[in-house]
């Protein structure tokens, strides 16, 4: 919604060709109720009020969507798992003064429930190419931008990693992409970490308006970050979205979840869950973020999260879920059918 990109989203729109738009992109009837959820980018080329009948509520990332699904002030969110996975540490003093909002001793997840699991979000760390920054390892004493809470949280345990003092002189956090974007434009920063899907809109505007390279991980063993950050994996950025280049750039990454309240409506919950798994499709032809999902890839939870009972259910029904020896209450790999999964994974 940023007025800066108003002109970028009305000269790429997005293309509905063949589609019952109103079919397609109503994914639940959540009424009137506040919802921070988007697909990413997806939305922003339609007029998202007229097909979906919800309330978007802005966040400021993985934690506050976190904190405002746990205390019912929004219905449903988008977080990242490595938030959810190490909600202890989030907690910790060490995170805690370096975040802008104070988060409550009492938040333990006993009001989060798990809908689905989406794409992975990659940690991008994008920098000048002016800057004298060629690895991870030179960012200590740099002005790094930071995009999200949950990028924030990721790039404390990397200062961890090194085992760096943190400076929040020189780790600053942004709440919107104007004046992220602008300050590293005038140099007043020497790049910008971000955790978020590719391709990305706020990425492609960076690279077509500034001179800037990626840094990959290769200076981290993903071994030793996983004492911090269980749940990353090693990915690829391709360099292919934003250059003329057949080339990637080697990163890390962490599944998205959706996430909703415990009390929320479970038939309102099955339908949401039901129609993005029944437009998959759509999203795959539409949204390369989305390519390389398969249906099953919905199922897959966490161990410390329970599905919400409408997932469930839904889950259930597709055969995704084997009833006979499996409650909500055991883990993921205790509940799938495996032969469902194979079988979707092979299509």
């Amino acid at each position: 919604n940023d007025e800066f990109f108003s002109n970028y989203y009305q000269s790429t729109p997005f293309n509905i060709t063949n589609y019952n738009i109103k079919q397609i992109v109503k994914l639940s009837p959540l009424e009137q109720h506040p919802l921070c959820f988007y697909i990413y980018g997806a939305f922003h080329y339609i007029p998202i009020e007229e097909y979906f009948p919800a309330i978007r509520k802005h966040s400021l990332g993985s934690i506050d969507t976190l904190l405002s699904i746990d205390n019912n002030s929004c219905d449903i969110g988008m977080v990242q798992e490595d938030v959810v996975g190490n909600i202890e540490s989030i907690k910790s003093k060490g995170f805690g003064e370096i975040y802008s909002k104070r988060i409550p001793n009492h938040l333990q997840l006993n009001n989060i429930r798990i809908v689905c699991s989406i794409f992975a979000e990659k940690y991008t760390l994008i920098v000048r190419t002016d800057s004298n920054i060629n690895s991870y390892s030179d960012l200590y004493k740099h002005k790094i931008g930071i995009k999200g809470s949950g990028s924030l949280y990721c790039l404390f345990n990397i200062y961890k990693y090194f085992n760096w003092e943190w400076n929040k002189s020189n780790m600053l956090y942004y709440s919107d992409n104007y004046t992220i974007i602008n300050d590293l434009y005038q140099n007043k920063i020497n790049g910008i970490f971000i955790v978020v899907g590719h391709p990305s809109v706020f990425i492609t505007y960076i690279t077509e308006n500034m001179s800037v390279k990626m840094i990959d991980t290769n200076d981290i063993d993903i071994y030793k970050m996983r004492y911090f950050l269980p749940n990353i994996r090693k990915d690829i950025i391709s360099k292919s979205y934003y250059y003329n280049s057949s080339s990637y750039i080697n990163t890390f990454s962490t599944r998205c979840i959706i996430i909703t309240n415990k009390n929320n409506n479970t038939e309102n919950i099955y339908q949401f869950t039901k129609n993005i798994y029944n437009n998959l499709a759509f999203f795959k032809n539409n949204l390369k973020i989305f390519t390389s999902i398969f249906k099953w890839d919905l199922v897959y939870k966490i161990p410390m999260l329970q599905y919400h009972p409408g997932s469930y259910r839904f889950y259930q029904q597709q055969g995704y879920i084997s009833s006979n020896k499996c409650t909500n209450n055991t883990t993921f790999f205790d509940c799938i059918n495996i032969n469902k999964h194979l079988n979707s994974t092979i299509h």
